[in-house]
């Protein structure tokens, strides 16, 4: 067969890559242009959604801050922590999707790691592990190093546990406010939230 004329060349590979940064000065980045996975289990969306929901509220505090500064720059010190807490997920993300895209190998190395992940999905451990790996029950942003910072729930996603009056704590999330929780009722929290300065916000 002779080919004389090719009107689209392409390839399908896997391109799991992260960019170094994902800020230079005033530039962010975020999704795709931060990072590219395999086409499997819809990742690098679920990803880039998380970025722009971290980078979307830092942007408008920042951008909040300078307008009320009289002309003076931003403190950009908030859009530092974008970077710190995303990067460090992204790459987990990658680490994951060239795992399964390995799997998906028709040589007999993918099919030995199919068996091996299949054996691995049979056990108890094993079922966990990939739930949290799907759901990235295990992901934790490092907020800090001091004392304070070092209990392993923060930073996590918050569980939706059931609070004394019945309600869960799922849909109090839903309208995407801030959401104050006081297990030690504490009245100076509370006056600051009901009918307070913060009752808008929280």
């Amino acid at each position: 067969m002779k080919i004389s004329k090719i009107d689209l060349a392409s390839s399908f590979t896997d391109r799991c890559k992260q960019t170094t940064s994902y800020r230079k000065g005033r530039v962010l980045l975020a999704g795709d242009a931060a990072h590219i996975h395999g086409p499997v289990g819809s990742q690098g969306l679920n990803l880039g959604l998380g970025d722009a929901m971290n980078l979307g509220w830092k942007l408008a505090a920042t951008i909040r801050q300078e307008s009320k500064s009289g002309g003076a720059p931003a403190d950009l010190a908030l859009l530092d922590t974008y970077e710190s807490e995303r990067h460090p997920l992204g790459a987990w993300v990658l680490e994951w999707t060239r795992a399964q895209v390995t799997t998906l190998s028709p040589d007999p190395y993918g099919q030995a790691v199919q068996g091996l992940i299949r054996d691995l999905i049979d056990t108890f451990d094993g079922t966990n592990l990939f739930l949290d790996r799907h759901w990235g029950l295990s992901q934790r942003y490092k907020l800090g190093e001091s004392e304070a910072h070092a209990h392993p729930l923060i930073g996590c996603s918050v569980p939706d546990f059931e609070l004394n009056d019945g309600s869960r704590l799922g849909p109090k999330l839903e309208e995407g406010r801030g959401l104050l929780i006081d297990f030690e009722g504490t009245t100076v929290l509370k006056e600051l939230v009901v009918g307070g300065k913060y009752k808008a916000r929280i």
